[in-house]
């Protein structure tokens, strides 16, 4: 009987292990794809939720910010960086989210955050890589 009992619970333990090797495997597939690197860009810049953010962004990624005629550059460790200040933070605006061009491996998603006297417009794009879809270039400008 002790047999018995022990041979049934190493088969649940074992199924188990199946399940929540399955589910690691789902959530980890999931962070591959193109709307898990745009809801975490989203999150971060809107909802200061910047614990993936790193992981989402090319190392080579470029980030522009249009200030009037001057035009300011950062790389992927800036933003990092400075978003750490922010983390958090929920964002007091308007937050709206548009595809604007779709290619087998490459995207545009406008991304719009209008706060009560001013919008911030993200052109935000994504490449599909070897180690799935990661954010390659921000253009980001002041209305």
């Amino acid at each position: 009987m002790k047999t018995l009992k022990f041979t049934f619970v190493a088969i649940a333990l074992a199924a188990c292990s199946f399940v929540v090797k399955a589910d690691e495997k789902t959530k980890s597939a999931e962070k591959l794809t193109m709307r898990y690197a745009a809801n975490t860009y989203v999150n971060a810049f809107a909802h200061g939720q910047i614990k993936d953010l790193a992981d989402v962004i090319d190392d080579d990624a470029k980030f522009t910010i249009s200030q009037g005629k001057k035009v300011v550059t950062h790389d992927k460790s800036e933003i990092v960086s400075a978003l750490k200040n922010i983390q958090g933070v929920e964002q007091n605006c308007d937050l709206k989210t548009s595809m604007i061009e779709s290619l087998p491996d490459q995207v545009i998603v406008k991304v719009t955050m209008k706060y009560t006297d001013f919008e911030r417009i993200d052109y935000v794009t994504m490449s599909q890589t070897d180690k799935g879809w990661k954010i390659t270039n921000v253009s980001s400008a002041f209305q």
